[in-house]
């Protein structure tokens, strides 16, 4: 009996190793991540009207005239942990200067997410919204998470970020928003731009 229980334990082990081998090996087949594309850059941001964490709503008609931030997120997502401080760090830089920062709650719990936030903090004067039955993620056509998109005062989609963002890449493409200039499709730390 002992020895049947021994051998069971060690089909499984090796069961789990082989499938991580096939996982990584997928993995290192993969071509490198080239530009992302979405149709909705040069269109306007889809409507947005959502609760917030904290009881505010967001309505993306209110933001007529101001840069728009829009992050896609959840709280077991490992990417999104580790950009999250470069996104409240970017809220807290740009909190004076018409740019609005909202976090949209991916498949995730509200009360998941307020952890989330009370331990990684909160940027100021940031929404965090919840997206019932993620009818706001399938309008955008969200690829994945973490996934950002940059939306000018006209309300036009002008950037896409698939993947983690740094402080730098979302301060440098607001810069370019703010100059007038469109940033195009960006991909993790880089930023492609076209003059507009």
């Amino acid at each position: 009996m002992k020895r049947d229980h021994l051998e069971w334990a060690a089909w499984t082990a090796v069961a789990i190793a082989m499938i991580g081998l096939v996982i990584f090996a997928t993995q290192l087949n993969q071509p490198e991540a080239g530009l992302s594309t979405s149709p909705l850059i040069g269109q306007q941001m889809p409507a947005v009207d959502l609760v917030a964490l904290d009881g505010r709503q967001f309505a993306s008609t209110d933001q007529a005239g101001e840069i728009v931030v829009i992050n896609f997120w959840a709280s077991w997502c490992a990417p999104c942990e580790a950009e999250h401080p470069d996104l409240v760090a970017a809220a807290n830089t740009l909190a004076d200067d018409d740019v609005t920062f909202v976090g949209i709650i991916y498949s995730d719990q509200a009360n998941a997410a307020s952890a989330f936030l009370d331990t990684w903090g909160r940027g100021n004067g940031a929404y965090y919204v919840l997206d019932p039955g993620s009818r706001t993620a399938i309008e955008f056509g969200l690829f994945g998470i973490p996934e950002t998109f940059f939306v000018n005062g006209e309300g036009e989609i002008v950037a896409v970020v698939r993947g983690g963002v740094s402080l730098s890449l979302v301060l440098n493409t607001i810069e370019q928003i703010q100059n007038g200039e469109t940033p195009g499709v960006t991909k993790t730390g880089e930023t492609f731009g076209t003059r507009g």
